[in-house]
């Protein structure tokens, strides 16, 4: 499992359609500042994209642990 970000900081480029092939998103899609509010839970990881100044991008997911 893996979260690509890229709302960091430097000029926001436009959203444009991805390459075919290219994964959905799973839980936003949005050109925003932000950054990801990571949370270890005895179950695995919950993950919201916050926005800059502090509203939360899209729903939170869950990325479950190992012996989930």
């Amino acid at each position: 499992t893996f979260v690509v970000s890229g709302g960091g900081g430097a000029p926001l480029d436009p959203l444009g359609p991805c390459p075919e092939g290219t994964p959905r998103p799973a839980s936003a899609f949005a050109d925003v500042h932000h950054f990801l509010y990571v949370r270890s839970t005895g179950e695995g990881l919950v993950v919201r994209a916050i926005r800059v100044p502090g509203s939360t991008v899209g729903d939170s997911f869950r990325v479950p642990g190992r012996g989930a």
